[in-house]
């Protein structure tokens, strides 16, 4: 599948372009704020979190400071609504976070935010914002033709690399869905920042260069016509996120 690259917008992350049709997205040498919300469309309390997390689309910090990925889990798909964006990878994820907290259950809407279960979004809190430590800028360099993504980072502190993992999602945006059955049944929903894939691996490290990891192009977009931006980050062993940034891609 050939990934669509055009700029679309000015607040992505710094965009230049390399030999032949290549792309790097560059983020800010600070650390990004990463902002994981679990989702369903068969649940009818997800709709709010993901039209707020939609509102994003229009924060000056989006994808410098701010780096949105909506995951859909698959444990609702068993009333009356198979959601096509949900995987169980994804659910195994979010019981990962629950596993690692020792928390009584999962649950949607729910969001994480730098690795941490975050409510405030009940409360009608303001994001927590990860502290402006420098730890270099992540870049992302993507091939037009096959959509191959290579992700490198110049460690400023070499001792994390052998903890180091990277990931890389695929997002689509502003994606209909008009749900048949389920909780949501008869609602017409819009998705932005929803994975369409999702691939991670060990960091690969080397003392001149830094950090890095490859990865082909995305393997299924979900009954989406391609993916529409990408993020990128790195994570510690517990789960901890170093780095992270993205941008649109059409």
């Amino acid at each position: 599948m050939v990934v669509s690259l055009v700029l679309a917008s000015s607040i992505t992350a710094i965009i230049t372009p390399l030999l032949g049709d290549d792309i790097v997205l560059e983020g800010q040498p600070q650390r990004g704020t990463l902002i994981e919300l679990y989702s369903s469309e068969g649940c009818s309390s997800c709709p709010p979190a993901e039209k707020w997390m939609s509102e994003l689309k229009n924060d000056p910090r989006l994808w410098r400071q701010v780096i949105p990925v909506v995951f859909h889990v698959d444990y609702w798909d068993g009333l009356g609504w198979p959601d096509r964006f949900a995987r169980t990878a994804y659910t195994q994820r979010q019981g990962d976070y629950q596993a690692r907290w020792h928390a009584a259950n999962v649950y949607t809407p729910e969001f994480i935010v730098d690795a941490r279960e975050w409510h405030g979004w009940f409360d009608g809190d303001d994001l927590p914002m990860a502290k402006t430590e420098m730890v270099g800028p992540l870049r992302i360099v993507i091939n037009r033709d096959t959509g191959d993504v290579k992700v490198t980072h110049a460690l400023i502190d070499s001792t994390v690399a052998p903890h180091l993992t990277v990931n890389v999602a695929w997002l689509g945006m502003n994606i209909d869905s008009d749900v048949r059955g389920g909780e949501n049944n008869g609602r017409n929903l819009v998705h932005d920042f929803v994975v369409l894939d999702f691939q991670s691996k060990p960091a690969s490290f080397a003392a001149d260069k830094g950090i890095s990891g490859e990865f082909p192009g995305p393997k299924s977009a979900s009954g989406a016509d391609h993916s529409a931006a990408i993020a990128a980050w790195l994570s510690l062993d517990d789960g901890t996120i170093y780095q992270a940034t993205g941008g649109l891609l059409k």
